[in-house]
């Protein structure tokens, strides 16, 4: 291979002063290897995405609690680990799930982990094709609540004394207004709407199982709850971008979550955060 550096620096006999010329030309060698290194070490940069985790969810991010941090932030660094060259950041921050979605359409974040695909979702938003995980869509109400619903429309048949709280910006909302259900989805925090069933300021609190779940673990309150046994609707959620995401990173980052499905690597986390067949399941309405 040629000498890139060849004819840069006169030729200096032993023993010989070296020139002024001679000084300029290691200067050059200089200024050219720093040069060369600024352009490798560039190259080998990682692309950094921004993020945020959900305020709330502890079931996807608990960025306090390092031994279980959330399906979320977890995903993240397996996906650092099988591609290295991407790197994402912010997931300490808790953000409310609506101003999520606004700021990864205005371009203040880049990527976001759990969401459910919907049409207005789809309108401002880039949805990777691979699923996350899957949830169900269920209710707790209070213990000592007689209540038994099959559907939503048992929901709706029950007139004024319906009241359905979910939280706020979730995916859920639309869906059980478009069926007839009143919603109180004011509250962006889960425990915050557990407190609200607790003092009957709502019958029904609809969320994800794996939410649910998440919420009732250890909590001293979850004996004052049930679960109902109806499942109300299945679906996945799924890895989400800003519209101002190249084509290439966007195809960057799916290949790494294709081949982490395809390793299991998926499941194996899913395993890890879902729902326990005990706590799930539906109790008996008192009699």
């Amino acid at each position: 291979m040629p000498d890139p550096l060849h004819g840069v620096l006169p030729a200096v006999q032993p023993g010989a002063r070296p020139s002024r010329r001679a000084g300029l030309g290691w200067l050059r060698i200089a200024l050219i290897s720093t040069a060369l290194l600024g352009v490798s070490g560039a190259q080998a940069a990682p692309t950094v995405l921004r993020t945020a985790a959900q305020e709330g969810v502890a079931a996807k991010f608990s960025p306090s609690t390092p031994a279980r941090p959330g399906f979320c932030i977890e995903l993240f660094r397996r996906l650092e680990r099988v591609a290295p060259d991407l790197r994402i950041s912010g997931e300490k921050r808790l953000v409310p799930l609506r101003r999520i979605e606004l700021m990864l359409a205005g371009g203040e974040l880049d990527v976001f982990c759990g969401l459910l695909r919907t049409q207005k979702r789809q309108e401002s938003l880039v949805f990777l094709d691979e699923p996350l995980f899957p949830i169900q869509h269920r209710v707790l109400v209070r213990r000592d609540d007689p209540i038994e619903v099959q559907d939503l429309a048992a929901i709706v048949a029950l007139g004024q004394n319906n009241l359905v709280m979910t939280t706020q910006g979730t995916a859920y909302v639309p869906m059980l207004r478009s069926a007839g259900i009143t919603v109180d989805d004011s509250t962006i925090r889960l425990d915050r709407v557990l407190d609200k069933l607790l003092a009957q300021r709502g019958r029904f609190f609809y969320q994800s199982d794996m939410n649910l779940d998440a919420l009732l673990q250890d909590n001293p309150k979850a004996a004052q709850v049930r679960w109902l046994p109806t499942v109300f609707h299945r679906e996945d959620q799924y890895m989400v971008l800003g519209p101002h995401v190249s084509a290439a990173t966007r195809e960057r980052l799916n290949r790494a979550l294709v081949r982490l499905a395809r390793d299991g690597e998926l499941k194996r986390l899913y395993e890890r955060y879902r729902p326990k067949a005990d706590s799930a399941t539906s109790s008996a309405a008192p009699r």
